[in-house]
């Protein structure tokens, strides 16, 4: 954006590109959460007539009618989820498969083409379709999320963008299609709400500075907190400084670029900054796919060979290989949905130019107390090279919660029903 005359125009004037009119408008972070809290809530707005179903069994456990589009179904399924669980009912002993089909019903209306599917055939055990369970899949955002330990985090970066993409491979692999025009909009439409959702909240968190409220070291002090609060999770370290390194490099930007545009000596020293660490992370990635590459072929290789009992070993040392992978993927994610954010934040017309300075002087007091711990607890994903019974410990805690259907599985009870499965498999 500062880059060029116009852009650097543009952006003393808040104005961001539009895609859908090709042109810089004036933008509003506020209007721009209006105009999608309107999506979704049209999206629950249910017209026409009903459709003709085989069997609206899966409706009335919903308590929806056929035509109801996603939104009113998530929303009934939530809603029916919290009266229905079995902790809600302790005396109801067909509460646990009561819970069970309410939860298959939604993972199977929740699906357009599992939807279709049912529509034309039935439940699914009627159906001849070829696709998984809606009961025997996992959530990829729950998944990824528990793997990664980024609950913590994600109202800084929202849902991992592996997670989407899994979605859809999920989808490819339940259908043999991918509707590519529909899947690519659809992709906008959630990373745009992903970036807004991530800037209103980065804005409420420095609000309490940017309005006076709280003093410049009280909130050093509680972005401290914040940060060691992070660095305690799985992979805190890693994090806390993809997040901090980014907040802080396109807080420099705005604001060495806002006093001098286009020839700020220091503002073009941030600009290097940030092209050196976007050049680094994608060099990384590009590494970690050849790794992991390599990997597969030395696995296939040994596989092919006949030699299982080897194969099986390389496959488990194989897993930090294809965590790098996946953790590159992630850096480079968060790093182009913060810079997003930011923008979105700096940007914002609002507001006097004097106040999005201070939003900008309090981003990048936060990033730099995130940069500064995740170093301090290691930053990158060496660290957990040599951990493959970690990482495996992980993933399977992930699949387990993934796969509980809204049951809200804490990690203690996790670990005891993994403890009780290792006994078991000793008897065995």
């Amino acid at each position: 954006m500062w880059n060029t005359l116009s852009g650097a125009v543009a952006a003393q004037r808040c104005r961001l590109w539009d895609e859908e009119s090709e042109a810089y408008i004036e933008y509003r972070l506020d209007e721009e959460m209006a105009r999608i809290t309107m999506l979704d809530e049209g999206e629950t707005v249910t017209e026409g007539k009903e459709r003709n179903v085989k069997d609206p069994t899966y409706y009335d456990l919903l308590g929806v009618k056929t035509n109801a589009p996603s939104g009113q179904i998530k929303k009934a399924y939530y809603s029916q989820a919290k009266i229905s669980h079995p902790d809600k009912n302790p005396n109801d002993p067909d509460a646990a498969e009561t819970f069970r089909i309410l939860s298959v019903a939604y993972q199977t209306l929740s699906n357009d083409k599992r939807r279709a599917s049912y529509d034309n055939l039935g439940s699914p055990s009627d159906s001849t379709d070829g696709g998984s369970s809606p009961d025997e899949q996992m959530d990829p955002k729950v998944f990824f999320a528990v793997m990664f330990g980024s609950q913590l985090v994600e109202n800084y970066i929202g849902t991992l963008w592996i997670s989407s993409a899994f979605d859809t491979l999920q989808d490819l692999r339940d259908t043999g299609t991918i509707e590519l025009m529909s899947t690519r909009t659809q992709f906008k439409s959630v990373q745009r709400k992903r970036e807004v959702t991530c800037a209103i909240h980065l804005r409420k968190r420095t609000e309490e500075f940017t309005s006076g409220k709280t003093t410049e070291r009280k909130f050093v002090e509680g972005c401290r907190a914040e940060a060691v609060r992070i660095g305690e999770v799985a992979f805190g370290g890693l994090f806390l400084t993809a997040i901090g390194s980014t907040l802080k490099l396109e807080a420099d930007l705005y604001i060495n670029f806002r006093q001098i545009p286009l020839v700020s000596p220091t503002g073009h020293l941030a600009k290097f900054k940030t092209l050196r660490l976007a050049y680094r992370r994608n060099v990384d990635l590009l590494m970690s796919g050849m790794r992991f590459a390599q990997t597969g072929m030395d696995l296939y290789n040994k596989m092919e060979d006949g030699e299982p009992v080897k194969g099986a070993a390389h496959y488990e040392e194989s897993i930090p290989t294809l965590l790098q992978l996946a953790w590159a993927f992630n850096v480079k994610d968060i790093s182009k949905t913060l810079r997003s954010v930011c923008q979105k934040l700096f940007m914002d017309a609002s507001i006097d130019a004097d106040e999005r300075v201070l939003r900008a002087h309090a981003v990048r007091m936060m990033g730099i107390a995130f940069l500064k711990e995740g170093e301090l607890l290691g930053s990158t994903i060496e660290t957990y090279k040599n951990s493959s019974s970690f990482i495996m410990n992980r993933a399977e805690k992930a699949m387990m919660k993934s796969m509980a259907k809204g049951q809200d599985l804490s990690d203690e009870e996790i670990d005891l029903i993994l403890k009780a499965k290792q006994r078991a498999s000793a008897r065995r």
